[in-house]
């Protein structure tokens, strides 16, 4: 069965297959996934965070960045097409 990763996820990850519930980790991930907010926010470094930050989640975070890049490109891209006039972006 594949569950949705995110809800604006990008289309290679609409297909992404887990073998289990994807909440089930959640508790696992909750922590990582708030220091990741944190550091983003600029409220504290990577160091702060972690004394030697394992390769996994120096791994997390670039996943994390490069999702959320995505994510508000996608956001820009669909405000752009809302906002042009209508048959303006039909070639």
């Amino acid at each position: 069965m594949g569950y949705r990763i995110a809800p604006d996820c990008d289309g290679g990850w609409g297909e992404q297959r887990v073998r289990s519930c994807p909440v089930a980790n959640s508790n696992r991930l909750a922590p990582l996934l708030q220091a990741y907010q944190r550091q983003q926010a600029g409220l504290c470094s990577l160091s702060d965070l972690f004394e030697a930050p394992s390769c996994a989640v120096l791994d997390l975070f670039a996943e994390l960045s490069a999702q959320n890049q995505l994510a508000q490109a996608r956001m820009r891209q669909r405000a752009a097409e809302e906002a042009a006039p209508h048959g303006s972006n039909r070639r």
